[in-house]
């Protein structure tokens, strides 16, 4: 059985295959000003910041499964014509949610954009609805504390 892994890099063995191994697909945003992205820092993983997204919803195309899910976890609307995306970046992982006790096989889609336009970035760290959210600057980036497949992503990104 291949491991799946939690936001945190711990590999988890499922002890049979079942129907919470199930594919899902996500799309996540990082949204870059200067040197700086966005992340959020979920109530429900206090220690791990991550970029905000997630699943997408049938009907949904990536991009607006991304907006929608950006607006909900960062409490910010952007709005698509004001969104430069500079690269994409897919993935499927194996992820073990821990907060709900399910496996799933995960393609996932993270964006990364800047916005044309209002600047977004400030020095605070806001609340939002399930947590808060905040810039890191790429000398801030802990790739080690961070959500381990959103932390790939952004490797990618920089690379």
């Amino acid at each position: 059985m291949r491991p799946y892994y939690d936001r945190y890099g711990a590999a988890h063995y499922p002890d049979v295959e079942n129907d919470t191994m199930r594919p899902r697909m996500g799309a996540w945003i990082a949204l870059r000003e200067g040197r700086h992205i966005l992340m959020v820092i979920a109530d429900n993983a206090h220690d791990v910041p991550e970029l905000p997204g997630g699943g997408v919803e049938v009907g949904e195309s990536l991009w607006q499964g991304a907006l929608r899910e950006f607006q909900e976890e960062a409490n910010i609307t952007l709005m698509p014509n004001n969104c430069e995306i500079i690269a994409e970046y897919k993935q499927t992982v194996y992820f073990y949610a821990d907060d709900v006790d399910e496996y799933w096989n995960y393609d996932q889609t993270y964006f990364l954009i800047q916005q044309t336009g209002a600047r977004l970035y400030h020095e605070s760290v806001d609340s939002v609805p399930e947590g808060r959210r905040l810039w890191l600057s790429a000398e801030e980036l802990d790739f080690s504390a961070m959500h381990y497949f959103h932390a790939m992503a952004i490797k990618a990104f920089t690379k």
